[in-house]
């Protein structure tokens, strides 16, 4: 007969939710701006990076509370049609920037945005989202500083979780899918950021502006996140 030693082994670890393991790496790797987009309630969109503020949701998403990556119930579900966050960081220059975010599409429209910064008139420092003029691609739309400069695209399809990071080193700019690079393009210095930033929708006003689906884990950092920590991103969502 063999007799076990609870005292020695101990009891099992807990369970730990890939949604935290996530947080974790997200969160080690110093975004400036976090947001889980986990809220049960209300019109908060909370920043979790340490010191960030947070956002507002308009016209009442549905916020699903819940904290997974891999199913399309959970997280913030956006219409398509008016319902967006937005958050204002004092960026001020900087010389590179990532958005990153997961994404579940509900719809394949052309042109809309997952995450954008505000047409300032003039700029528009960084946007992923669905490239023009054909829907069905996630494009990572890059910058504007008189001229659009935009990388190539990866086709997606509704009901399938997608990690998408737009990458503006400075000099190029890159789009990631999945952990992989999807194309790299060359491009001038990151314009001047507006003031604010969307979740949800493209960077001004067009007929298919908002995105249809879920949006979690929606991130921006002041620097380019290197493949080897987008990589690390992917493979902590999926565990």
């Amino acid at each position: 007969m063999i007799i076990i030693d609870s005292h020695r082994f101990g009891p099992p670890p807990p369970y730990v939710p890939p949604s935290t393991v996530l947080r974790d790496v997200i969160l080690a790797d110093s975004p400036f701006a976090y947001f889980e987009l986990n809220e049960p309630s209300g019109t908060t969109m909370v920043n979790s990076a340490p010191g960030g503020a947070n956002g507002t949701y308009v016209n009442s998403p549905t916020l699903q509370g819940q904290n997974g990556v891999t199913e399309s119930s959970y997280h913030t579900v956006f219409n398509g049609s008016n319902q967006y966050g937005y958050f204002a960081p004092s960026l001020g220059s900087p010389t590179a920037l990532t958005l990153e975010c997961w994404t579940v599409p509900n719809g394949l429209p052309s042109g809309t945005g997952v995450m954008s910064n505000a047409y300032s008139g003039s700029n528009v420092a960084l946007e992923i989202g669905a490239g023009l003029p054909s829907g069905g691609n996630i494009k990572h739309a890059g910058t504007y500083n008189g001229n659009w400069t935009s990388s190539g695209s990866g086709a997606y399809s509704t009901g399938t979780v997608y990690h998408i990071v737009g990458v503006h080193t400075g000099s190029s700019l890159l789009l990631y899918i999945n952990g992989a690079l999807i194309d790299t393009v060359g491009v001038g210095a990151v314009p001047a950021p507006n003031a604010t930033w969307y979740v949800g929708r493209r960077h001004d006003v067009y007929d298919q502006t908002y995105w249809n689906g879920v949006i979690a884990h929606a991130s921006l950092y002041t620097y380019a996140l290197s493949a080897g920590q987008i990589l690390a991103h992917y493979n902590a969502s999926i565990i």
